[in-house]
């Protein structure tokens, strides 16, 4: 963790500000929390706190990134807890599909 917030351009063009926010936010998290299975968890508070985007805006993040196959979600333990796993791999061919589509017009 550090006092900054990275976000990737290309992520922002695919995905819009509060969802790659939201995502970066998610990475970060996975780098300091990881279980040896590749799964974290993130509280909503814990969420909103961080980032400050509302239960409302996490939950349409993670619509948004559950649809693309970005992000897998399960719902753990009592009371539950949201445990998150990031599909690398969809990301980063996201991205590249895009960066070629558009690399044309720069």
């Amino acid at each position: 963790g550090s006092s900054y917030w990275v976000l990737n351009k290309t992520l922002v063009a695919i995905l819009g500000l509060d969802t790659a926010f939201f995502l970066s936010n998610l990475a970060e998290a996975e780098s300091l929390f990881q279980s040896k299975d590749g799964w974290f968890f993130q509280t909503k508070d814990t969420m909103e706190s961080i980032s400050g985007l509302s239960r409302h805006k996490q939950d349409a993040c993670i619509k948004q990134l559950k649809e693309l196959d970005f992000i897998k979600l399960e719902l753990r333990g009592m009371p539950s807890k949201r445990w998150f796993r990031l599909n690398k791999l969809n990301i980063l061919n996201s991205m590249a599909k895009y960066e070629s589509k558009y690399q044309q017009f720069q």
